[in-house]
């Protein structure tokens, strides 16, 4: 879901089934690039696509999308857990936890989504104790549920 047409597609599908070539015509990109877009979507199941005639008709699966936004809620909610043992009520570092900069980036990549995830600790002792937390544990339970929810 890095790509903003992937993005819309669904956005734009809620309300109407709209044909492939309807889609195109609103994205800066050819055809055939909305068509794999489309496949995308209709392979993670967030979209159907139906042969009328000689059109193919899109249309969002509301239940699919609502599978998912319940999926990604559990996820924050489980983050927020998590992290309110480094914060206060109002977001601010607790002084004696370690601290950590993470930076996400979504990429498209090979039809897919690329996710990288880059972390910067203030020093070693503060990346182990992190570790010894469970952060690593925690991440990789984290990206595993994203996987089983975009393979649904």
């Amino acid at each position: 879901m890095a790509d903003t047409a992937r993005r819309d597609i669904p956005r734009r599908c809620v309300r109407d089934e709209l044909a492939v070539s309807r889609l195109a015509e609103a994205c800066p990109m050819s055809f055939a690039a909305v068509q794999k877009h489309v496949a995308v979507l209709e392979g993670a199941g967030l979209v159907t696509k139906q042969r009328r005639g000689r059109e193919q008709l899109v249309r969002t699966d509301p239940a699919a999308v609502d599978r998912a936004r319940q999926a990604l809620d559990g996820l924050e909610t489980a983050w927020r857990g998590r992290a309110d043992g480094f914060a206060d009520q109002d977001g601010a570092p607790h002084t004696t936890m370690p601290t950590i900069a993470v930076r996400v980036r979504l990429d498209e990549h090979g039809g897919g989504t690329r996710m990288e995830m880059r972390s910067v600790f203030d020093s070693a002792e503060q990346m182990e104790q992190l570790a010894d937390m469970g952060m690593v544990e925690g991440l990789r339970q984290a990206v595993g549920q994203m996987d089983g929810l975009l393979a649904d």
